[in-house]
């Protein structure tokens, strides 16, 4: 619906079976980019996707992608001359695709397209760039496109510089960056809120001249330095094909190196890594205030994965099985119900000598 702020009047825009979703209006404000879809049950996805320009003045719609099954949003440019879309890495024909050999991309890795109006060219920006990515802003001034990124258990924030074709991840303070925002009119002034394994809500302005953050308040650190958290470690290893595992240990407070403690391996079998912090309610330093290892896995590849990390474990001397068959108990700890944990992606490595 178009309404005019004058005189009170509402005038319709689209007509037609399919929803109608409005993308983003042109920074002139004379033409809005819309979207619509329609189910398609023979091919997978099993929807398809059209991306098309309404001018304001004439009414008329321009096409611009025509029912592609791997379209996500879309947003003008600061000129109003290129378009910043995101897909799945086969959209647009599988121009985003950066898997070898395998036919199948992860579709959950989403990829960055910039399409110029004038030709309709498209260009996969970020296929050879790892992290999948959620656009943040395309600021006007500084030209740069910044990307919010799911990199591995971290949440970075990025830019791009299109003259270059080139990314900079930019050197905040936080693992987990939850909410990232540039000034208008000056790219020099940024604020973002994070946290990480020891750390939530946390905000800070940042200065993208000098990399320099300022902390801005920190409402939760008053109840968190009352509280002995465990300290967490990096444990990396390789499977037996050659993947490397990503994953995280925390110890228990107070560790006792001479001292052994039951070990629970949580592991995540989807396409994208848990990211780490202190809110999730299978949160680690939980488990570790019980006076367990708790090891977090965080897969990053979308095919093989659980295997993999189950022969990973299996070569470092530990067998495992489901938790649900599992129960734990150790000294003066007390029996604890497992079962809050998601048993199917819960795995206890029962070690040997202990």
């Amino acid at each position: 619906m178009k309404y005019d702020v004058a005189t009170g009047l509402s005038e319709r825009l689209t007509y037609g079976s399919h929803n109608v979703y409005l993308n983003d209006i042109s920074p002139d404000g004379k033409k809005l980019l819309c979207s619509t879809s329609k189910p398609d049950i023979t091919q997978c996805p099993f929807s398809l996707s059209s991306l098309f320009e309404i001018d304001l003045a004439t009414l008329q719609a321009d096409t611009l992608v025509a029912w592609d099954a791997y379209l996500g949003s879309a947003s003008y440019s600061p000129d109003g001359k290129q378009l910043l879309v995101t897909g799945s890495p086969s959209a647009f024909g599988g121009i985003g695709k950066n898997c070898g050999e395998h036919p199948i991309a992860n579709d959950f890795d989403t990829q960055a397209f910039i399409m110029d109006l004038a030709t309709k060219k498209v260009q996969a920006i970020t296929r050879d760039f790892n992290p999948t990515v959620s656009p943040v802003q395309w600021n006007r001034v500084d030209g740069c496109i910044y990307f919010d990124t799911t990199d591995g258990d971290c949440r970075h924030i990025y830019r791009y510089v299109p003259k270059t074709g080139g990314f900079e991840m930019l050197p905040l303070e936080e693992d987990v960056i939850t909410s990232f925002t540039l000034a208008n009119d000056n790219p020099v002034v940024a604020a973002y809120v994070g946290g990480g394994n020891t750390s939530t809500g946390v905000a800070y302005t940042y200065d993208t001249k000098k990399k320099v953050s300022t902390l801005l308040a920190n409402p939760m650190k008053p109840i968190l330095d009352k509280i002995e958290l465990g300290q967490m470690e990096e444990w990396n290893f390789t499977a037996s094909d050659g993947t490397e595992i990503k994953g995280m240990v925390c110890l228990p407070p107070s560790f006792d190196p001479n001292k052994k403690y039951p070990l629970i391996v949580y592991y995540y079998g989807g396409t994208t890594p848990t990211t780490r912090g202190i809110t999730s309610p299978y949160c680690a330093q939980l488990f570790a205030s019980r006076d367990m290892w708790f090891m977090l896995s965080s897969p990053v590849v979308p095919s093989g994965t659980a295997r993999s990390s189950l022969h990973a474990m299996s070569m470092h001397g530990v067998s495992v099985r489901p938790m649900r068959s599992l129960k734990v108990r150790r000294n003066s700890v007390q029996p604890i119900r497992l079962s809050t944990i998601n048993v199917s992606d819960a795995w206890v490595p029962l070690m040997e000598d202990s």
